[in-house]
């Protein structure tokens, strides 16, 4: 019996060769791809270097005695610009210590007791609302018994817009009294007309 090896042999190298070109073909059309998209990090959208736009709303706040116990808050906002201000409201809470009589603005309205909102929708650039509130301080003896400090009133405003400046957006009053004999009955005196100090 004859063997023949030599022909297996050249057979198997020849698949050995085929096998490795194969190979080789596939990892240069590889390199030649690239990276599967998968493998690709997501890309970020680019970011704006174009500033946010905001508006700057201002409040102040002043008070006057009226006779027996009354007293007017006039409240000014103002939009310094440059844009406007959409949705702008104006909060007053008003102390417990009094009971509110009105409260009126220039522009939109104003609802709610003892926490007083003022809607005046959009205020565009340089224009100036004023919202005046009105309230009586309680006068009965178990008050004026308990209570000798000075009143405190504050009110804000806030807007839909971006305020570029926040920390004038509220304004506080102190009804100042007189240093006499009874210091407590000057809120209930008839006198001139008063501006409170303003705290920021």
């Amino acid at each position: 019996m004859k063997f023949y090896v030599f022909p297996h042999v050249a057979r198997a190298l020849a698949l050995v060769l085929l096998i490795a070109v194969v190979a080789a073909l596939a990892a240069s059309n590889a390199a030649w791809a690239g990276p599967s998209p998968q493998a690709q990090p997501p890309r970020q959208p680019p970011r704006s270097t174009v500033p946010r736009r905001g508006t700057d709303l201002v409040i102040t706040q002043a008070y006057r005695r009226v006779w027996w116990g009354g007293v007017t808050f006039t409240h000014t906002i103002t939009n310094t610009g440059p844009i406007a201000a959409q949705d702008v409201l104006v909060t007053d809470s008003i102390s417990r210590r009094m009971q509110l009589d009105k409260a009126t603005t220039t522009k939109g309205i104003c609802q709610g007791d003892p926490v007083i909102r003022c809607q005046l929708g959009d205020l565009a650039a340089s224009e100036v609302v004023t919202v005046t509130v009105q309230a009586t301080i309680w006068l009965d003896e178990i008050w004026l018994e308990r209570y000798r400090s000075p009143f405190w009133n504050t009110a804000s405003v806030s807007s839909r817009t971006r305020d570029v400046n926040p920390s004038n957006n509220s304004a506080t009053v102190i009804l100042n009294r007189r240093r006499d004999v009874y210091p407590w009955l000057d809120q209930f005196r008839p006198g001139p007309d008063e501006t409170g100090s303003s705290v920021e």
